[in-house]
């Protein structure tokens, strides 16, 4: 014969101790939890930027001008920037990152509209990204390749990027909050430090002091030079540079005013902008820096990195021979101007002929 034992409930106090021990609890794990899935994005990030060096450096190796920063066809292309519209910063956000990547998936969001031609497969999409090729051959995921281009905590230019100076916005306000993966097809930027040299809203060339334009051996600082970068930490170091004003924010991993980048030897770490390297008239002479420009324009530089390739010359990647009147042709501009980095400067013929 069995007894039956009554059990008493608990009481309120009981469960209300119960319910706090919980909310401790779920206060204590969730914190670690995101922590360890930021570590872990971060980790896969670095991963997928070390990978993208290497493949440079052996894309660099097949280039028939040993580029570092792989060409692109719209590169040099005089129609590259047919359908989209005028004085949008869509065109230098994508001609940033079309060295590899694949065709986007979503609309860039620009003035009251939708810009649509980047996810022109034939134009702008996978096969046409030169580092793909590179990147495909050397992977072990099979299918997932395209996969070393995305960053896993990649969401986009923040809210805030509407608030940044109208001249040195990195991607159009519109488009904050989608991930860079989405819209552009890569969530790297390669560093294109240098000047576009325009003619009203048309781009006729653009001169570059950073990697693109140069071959690996004309960069004599490959650990501090930046490659590509999570293109947050690309952007606030053109605007701290300038000495705009923008609030601190953190990047996408977590830290603030800190990103992944890969340098110019295939290293890759996380890197904060930290103090601004400020250069004085006695240094800028001895390095016989051109007067005609703030440095900020070519020397952009942290304790532990920088965009410019000094004391190589500037190369130019873009030229369109389409200028009619030749007295506002890029090369006539840069022939005209003395001391680095345009004395002795490279002109890149296009390999697209």
């Amino acid at each position: 014969m069995s007894t039956k034992h009554n059990r008493p409930a608990l009481t309120i106090t009981e469960l209300a101790v119960v319910g706090i021990m919980l909310v401790v609890l779920t206060a204590v794990v969730l914190p670690g939890v995101a922590a360890v899935s930021r570590r872990d994005a971060g980790a896969t990030c670095l991963s997928n930027l070390g990978q993208l060096g290497q493949a440079s450096l052996m894309y660099a190796s097949d280039d028939p001008r040993s580029l570092i920063v792989p060409m692109h066809r719209m590169d040099v292309s005089s129609e590259h920037s047919l359908g989209f519209p005028a004085s949008s910063p869509v065109l230098t956000a994508a001609l940033a990152s079309v060295f590899g990547g694949r065709t986007p998936i979503t609309p860039t969001p620009v003035f009251g509209g939708d810009v649509t031609v980047l996810m022109e497969a034939e134009l702008w999409g996978t096969p046409t990204r030169p580092l793909n090729p590179y990147v495909a051959g050397n992977r072990s995921r099979g299918g997932d390749w395209l996969e070393v281009f995305h960053c896993p905590a990649d969401i986009g230019y923040p809210e805030g990027i509407a608030s940044w100076h109208p001249d040195f916005q990195p991607a159009p306000p519109e488009a904050a909050g989608i991930p860079c993966f989405d819209f552009l097809g890569n969530s790297y930027r390669a560093n294109t430090c240098g000047v576009f040299w325009r003619v009203g809203s048309i781009v006729r060339g653009s001169f570059s002091v950073g990697p693109k334009g140069h071959t690996p051996a004309q960069i004599l600082n490959p650990a501090r030079v930046v490659l590509y970068s999570d293109p947050l930490f690309y952007a606030t170091t053109r605007l701290a540079a300038f000495g705009i004003e923008f609030e601190p924010f953190p990047g996408w991993h977590g830290e603030m005013m800190a990103d992944n980048v890969v340098y110019c030897d295939g290293s890759a770490r996380l890197t904060a902008l930290d103090e601004l390297y400020e250069f004085d008239e006695e240094e800028l002479a001895d390095m016989d820096y051109c007067q005609d420009f703030d440095p900020p324009s070519f020397l952009r530089r942290g304790p532990t990195w920088q965009m410019d390739c000094y004391p190589a010359p500037g190369a130019l990647t873009k030229t369109y021979s389409f200028v009619k009147h030749r007295s506002i042709f890029p090369m006539d501009l840069i022939s005209n101007m003395t001391g680095w980095p345009f004395t002795g400067f490279t002109q890149n013929e296009s390999p697209f002929q």
